[in-house]
C-alpha cells in the first residue's frame, strides 16, 4: 500500500516539478534551514532541523499531516502546492469488527461478492458525504449518494438513479473500500433484527447525542431496547396512524 502511495505522491510532485520547480523550491528551503540549524548545533548542541523545516516547508507539513492521518483513521488527503490532490487509504485500518481488523484479501473478496439484491447503508451523512468528495468526481457518484437507501437494493438504485448495474456496482464498491458504506440486505419488514451484543449502549457515547439530534424526542437507548430480541420492522407499524406519522416511525 505504501508503495502505490509513494508512487501517487512521486507523479504529482513530477508534474508541479515540471509546471513551476516546485519540488526543487521546496528541496532547496528544506536544505537552506538543515545548514542553519547544522551551523547553530556547532554553537549550543545539537538540534533536529525537523522542528524548524515544518513551519517554513509546505510540502514537509503536507507529508507529515498524511502521515499522522494515516497512522490514526487510515485516510488521507493531501494537495500539493495548494492544488493537485492526492486522497488514499489504507483499507485493513478503516475496516474493522470490534478491535479486529479485516485483513485487505477480505475485503476484495467481498467487494467482488455484491450483488443485485444487496443494498447500500452509507455510514455517514449525506450531506456530509458530498462535501467531503473532490471536485471533479463522478457526478454518477453524485447520484449514487443522493439515491441510495437502506430499503432500496442496488438493481434498484441503478434504475432510480438511471445508472448501469455494473457501474452502481463499482461505484458502491468504491464507497465500501473507502469506509464510506457497508453493504446490507436491504430493510424489510417482514425480517426480524436484533441489537448486536457489541452495540456501543452507554448514555453518554456520541451516538446518543446524534440520535437526539437528528430525532428529536426520541431516546436511542429506548429504541435499541426493543430490539433486545430479535424483533420485525412491522410490529412498529400502525394501520390507524397518519402516513406522514407512520413514516417518521420507519424512518
Amino acid at each position: 500500500c505504501m508503495h502505490t502511495l509513494s508512487r501517487r505522491i512521486a507523479i504529482v510532485l513530477q508534474h508541479e516539478e515540471q509546471r513551476c520547480q516546485y519540488l526543487s523550491r521546496q528541496a532547496k528551503l528544506m536544505l537552506a534551514i538543515q545548514d542553519e540549524v547544522a551551523s547553530m548545533s556547532d554553537s549550543d548542541g545539537s538540534q533536529s532541523p525537523f522542528h524548524h523545516i515544518l513551519p517554513k516547508c509546505k510540502l514537509a507539513t503536507d507529508l507529515k499531516k498524511a502521515y499522522d492521518s494515516l497512522c490514526t483513521t487510515g485516510v488521507m488527503r493531501l494537495h500539493i502546492n495548494n492544488w493537485l490532490e492526492v486522497s488514499f487509504c489504507l483499507p485493513h485500518k478503516i475496516h474493522q469488527i470490534g478491535s479486529h481488523y479485516i485483513p485487505p484479501n477480505a475485503i476484495e473478496r467481498s467487494l467482488k461478492a455484491i450483488r443485485p439484491y444487496h443494498a447500500l447503508l452509507l455510514l455517514d451523512d449525506e450531506k456530509v458525504l458530498l462535501t467531503q468528495l473532490p471536485v471533479d468526481c463522478s457526478p454518477a457518484l453524485v447520484r449514487v449518494i443522493k439515491t441510495s437507501s437502506a430499503t432500496k437494493n442496488i438493481q434498484q438504485l441503478a434504475q432510480d438513479a438511471d445508472l448501469a448495474l455494473l457501474q452502481v456496482f463499482q461505484l458502491a464498491a468504491h464507497l465500501v473500500y473507502w469506509g464510506k458504506a457497508i453493504i446490507i440486505y436491504p430493510l424489510c419488514e417482514n425480517n426480524f433484527y436484533m441489537l448486536s451484543p457489541d452495540a456501543n449502549i452507554s448514555t453518554y457515547s456520541p451516538l446518543a447525542d446524534q440520535f437526539a439530534q437528528q430525532f428529536p424526542g426520541n431516546d436511542i437507548l429506548t429504541v435499541l431496547s426493543k430490539f433486545s430480541l430479535p424483533t420485525s420492522l412491522s410490529q412498529f407499524k400502525n394501520p390507524l396512524a397518519p402516513p406522514m406519522q407512520e413514516r417518521a416511525v420507519m424512518r
